[in-house]
């Protein structure tokens, strides 16, 4: 499975990690095609029952975002949010700086450094290169 992580994931990490993902989708007031299908892979993917997907699909404040990624346990899972909100953010063909200014000030917010988040920014870039690329050899 591609995204082991979730199963490292408590039933209400995996409600914060989905609730921010679709926060972040909202920022640029306009959702995608791509974000939409992988909102939807996601839910399934985090293997959340279907009662839960209203809690998850819920607008939520930046004081309240930030409260939420602080209950998440441990950096490592922080770490692997910011990857995941980056994934989103970078997805669709259109990148949004709001997207991106809001990932960093959600970062700056609950004290991951600017560098960690280049860094994490980068790691997304190159594993999306990496599926586009695994997508492309496996059509032909």
């Amino acid at each position: 499975m591609e995204k082991e992580y979730i199963k490292t994931l408590s039933p209400d990490e995996k409600i914060i990690f989905l609730q921010i993902i679709f926060n972040l989708i909202c920022v640029d007031k306009k959702v995608e095609q791509e974000e939409k299908g992988l909102i939807k892979k996601l839910l399934k993917e985090y293997d959340l029952p279907s009662e839960k997907y209203s809690q998850v699909l819920q607008m939520l404040n930046k004081q309240e975002i930030v409260e939420r990624i602080n209950n998440i346990s441990c950096m490592k899972k922080k770490y692997t949010l910011f990857i995941e909100l980056f994934m989103m953010a970078n997805i669709d063909d259109d990148l949004d700086e709001r997207e991106i200014d809001y990932i960093l000030d959600l970062a700056e917010s609950v004290n991951v450094p600017y560098e960690k988040m280049e860094e994490i920014n980068r790691y997304a870039l190159d594993k999306i290169q990496c599926m586009a690329k695994y997508k492309e050899i496996m059509e032909n």
